[in-house]
């Protein structure tokens, strides 16, 4: 079922399963610690996909289809201590498994969609993110120098597994439906006292931003900047 204009904007936010040695993924994590907020009006929707190069995007889709969201925030997981805004999906899937042991549908050249383009820039509004996200960091590490906290970075290169693969497919396919849509990388959390942020911190920071995202959406529609 779609949802009715009348119940408000939609952020459909989506992360990822377990895999290797992610039990717990974080990225999934947050999207199941968003699922049903309210931001300024925007209702956050939360979904979680399988590490499945055959079902992770049209579990997106589906989503796109019953919810007709205004704003698409795919997060996946990155070994780096901080986020990643990426910034261009990559018409190429990596033959590598996924938690399956599949590997992706892609043709002999290793392309995502054949006739789709090299690469696609984001339709996120990364700058306004990427400040949102080290005005919260710069705050918190006034209060609280000992402690890390989650910093992120516009980023270059969303990889060749899942989350580029669903990044892709989203910027390909979905250009007339969602406008602003795009992949955010979160770091893995570590233990106390290690210098990079804990779990507790990404999910705080994640949680953080896509609350930006939202309220940045409902500025948005309402015709502000």
């Amino acid at each position: 079922m779609t949802l009715h204009p009348a119940a408000g904007p939609v952020l459909l936010v989506t992360g990822f399963g377990a895999f290797a040695h992610y039990a717990d993924n974080p990225s999934g994590a947050i999207a199941r610690a968003v699922d049903g907020a309210s931001v300024d009006g925007t209702r956050v929707v939360g979904r979680v996909l399988e590490v499945c190069w055959h079902g992770a995007w049209p579990a997106v889709l589906a989503a796109v289809d019953e919810l007709a969201p205004v704003g698409l925030l795919c997060l996946g997981v990155c070994p780096d201590p901080f986020f990643r805004l990426e910034l261009m999906a990559k018409n190429w899937a990596a033959p590598l498994a996924d938690a399956r042991g599949a590997l992706p549908p892609a043709d002999g050249w290793m392309r995502i969609a054949p006739d789709g383009p090299a690469a696609y820039w984001t339709g996120l509004p990364v700058d306004v993110l990427a400040e949102r996200m080290e005005g919260r960091r710069a705050r918190l590490q006034a209060r609280d120098p000992g402690t890390a906290y989650a910093a992120a970075r516009p980023w270059p290169d969303a990889g060749a597994y899942l989350c580029n693969h669903v990044f892709f497919r989203a910027m390909h396919h979905l250009g007339g439906r969602v406008p602003h849509r795009g992949f955010v990388h979160v770091s893995p959390g570590a233990e106390p006292g290690t210098g990079a942020p804990t779990r507790h911190e990404v999910l705080s920071a994640g949680g953080y931003l896509v609350g930006e995202f939202a309220r940045w959406l409902a500025r948005s529609s309402a015709g502000g900047g």
